[in-house]
């Protein structure tokens, strides 16, 4: 490599950045660990080739440059004006190891045996224009040292330039940098990793300010894993060591609780078509195919949500997965469709058998059973777990004969035994309904949210039945063509709720914002980042 006059004579009388300076034979040059390195105060961080800040991640110092012999790279001393290019990571033993996508290397470079008046300048292979600042100057019969942090191009190669003078090169490497757009791998075994103690915020903070991509792969941090092997790896994992109060593994907040948001949101499988849904939610899962949205594993329960009410208290709980229910409600149980109870079939592996629960006005209870007259006379004892639940009014019996006709009359009637008369002797069957004292006065018909769209953008739910569906068009819920009818939500009052839940949400992403610079991890003196373009 030929290095023109004007651009030696500029860079022979460049300012040097010297870590250590000092007089050694060409046998005194030995092998020690030292800082790393970074480029100046005014830019301290070292950028690869396309200007993205790189990590840093040291290893166990080693020889990897001696152009007097006894290191992977040798080739006899440097001629004046010339210059070599080196790929780091090719390096034989013992440099071996240093991973293949490096894009920067900490080194400690000496001179020894020089010619005369020159200097080094190391930089990325290609580099242009040559930098005006050397890497380190040197004079006559001089061995000098100095430390650097130097970047590579694109492939891993650094170029060594050698000017107006000649001299035995020697280069030590402590560490490598890793690129910050993921296309950097680590060797096996190694990890990156910062250890801290803040008392607010993170150790390590990351802040994506893009306000007008809609790529869905924009992210804050992400973290990927490529793996058809074991079990229960993870591109994000979080765990927490607290021994007492309330403690998260992974924490995720959405002040913006605006439509189709979620503070944390899984993907299963393919992906999705969008989906609008006019609530957020604090942790969302979403699948195709036959995966989970969210599956939940538990020796206690699988997954609970409650109700919380404007003054605190829980309304209402549910439970899957939890003791031996599949299904755990404290509180009401509802739906819209029938209640089922599946049981396989007995003969045809294609078919099961399914039992609907008894529908009515009221929430009833009942025993019954078999009895027989003796002397005209029966009495039934009520069973414990009947009397407990059972209000003693609007108690109902009805007695059948088996094997002859007999007329028979109740004669009493209360929860601890009912008694009834028969004209003949007879076996008999009986039925006792009752109505759980909780709910004796319920009322089928009355005020209800339970059809309430979630908002302007919903749509009528497709599981409904067709009869439902109907008759949420008839009372003006919904259009025919299933969109929200806003004539009703407007006189209902629904809009002007869903108006104030918008502008409240507005204005805590607003708030969000503006205690966001307030935080110190944000406001407080950072370095510069260049910005994707």
């Amino acid at each position: 490599m030929k290095l023109h006059r004007k651009r030696a004579e500029c860079l022979a009388i460049a300012v040097s950045l010297l870590l250590s300076a000092g007089t050694a034979t060409a046998a005194d040059t030995p092998l020690k660990s030292w800082s790393a390195k970074l480029p100046s105060v005014e830019t301290p961080q070292l950028t690869d080739a396309a200007g993205y800040v790189m990590s840093f991640m040291p290893v166990t110092p080693c020889r990897i440059i001696d152009t007097r012999g006894g290191a992977p790279f040798t080739g006899g001393a440097f001629a004046a004006a010339t210059g070599r290019d080196y790929q780091f990571s090719s390096a034989a033993a013992p440099c071996n190891g240093l991973p293949a996508g490096a894009r920067g290397y900490s080194i400690n470079v000496t001179v020894t045996n020089t010619a005369g008046a020159g200097f080094l300048a190391i930089y990325p292979r290609g580099g242009q224009p040559v930098p005006l600042v050397s890497t380190i100057n040197y004079v006559a019969g001089q061995s000098l040292a100095n430390a650097a942090s130097v970047p590579t191009d694109s492939s891993g190669f650094l170029t060594i330039l050698c000017g107006a003078a000649g001299t035995d090169v020697i280069v030590d490497v402590n560490g490598y940098y890793i690129g910050t757009n993921g296309s950097t791998p680590l060797n096996p075994g190694v990890y990156a990793g910062w250890s801290g103690n803040t008392t607010a915020g993170g150790i390590l903070y990351v802040k994506n300010d893009n306000t007008t991509s809609t790529d869905s792969t924009v992210s804050g941090i992400r973290g990927i894993i490529v793996t058809t092997q074991s079990p229960g790896m993870a591109g994000v994992w979080g765990q927490a060591v607290g021994g007492s109060g309330a403690n998260y593994g992974v924490k995720g907040t959405n002040p913006a609780t605006y439509y189709d948001s979620a503070a944390v949101i899984g993907f299963s499988g393919a992906a999705l078509p969008p989906r609008v849904a006019d609530l957020s939610a604090g942790v969302r899962g979403e699948a195709s195919g036959t995966a989970y949205g969210v599956l939940g594993h538990s020796a206690y329960a699988g997954v609970a949500g409650a109700k919380i009410g404007t003054g605190g208290g829980t309304m209402a709980i549910g439970r899957l997965g939890y003791l031996t229910y599949g299904v755990f409600s404290e509180g009401d149980m509802g739906g819209t469709g029938a209640k089922y109870f599946v049981e396989p079939h007995p003969e045809e592996p294609t078919q099961v058998i399914r039992y609907v629960a008894l529908e009515g006005p009221e929430s009833g209870t009942y025993f019954r059973g078999r009895s027989r007259f003796v002397n005209g006379s029966a009495r039934i004892a009520v069973p414990v777990s009947f009397r407990f639940v059972t209000d003693p009014e609007g108690i109902t019996v009805q007695v059948t004969p088996i094997g002859r006709q007999a007329t028979f009359a109740v004669t009493s009637i209360d929860l601890k035994e009912i008694v009834v008369e028969a004209s003949k002797d007879v076996e008999f069957s009986f039925l006792v309904q009752g109505v759980r004292k909780a709910f004796k006065g319920f009322e089928p018909i009355g005020e209800g949210m339970e059809f309430v769209p979630e908002g302007p953008r919903s749509t009528m739910p497709a599981s409904l039945t067709q009869e439902a569906r109907r008759r949420l068009v008839a009372n003006g819920t919904y259009n025919p063509d299933g969109t929200v009818n806003l004539t009703t939500a407007e006189r209902a009052g629904w809009a002007q709720a869903w108006r104030e839940r918008d502008e409240a949400a507005l204005e805590a992403a607003a708030a969000a914002a503006e205690a966001a610079k307030a935080d110190p991890q944000i406001s407080g003196s950072r370095s510069p980042v260049r910005e994707r373009p």
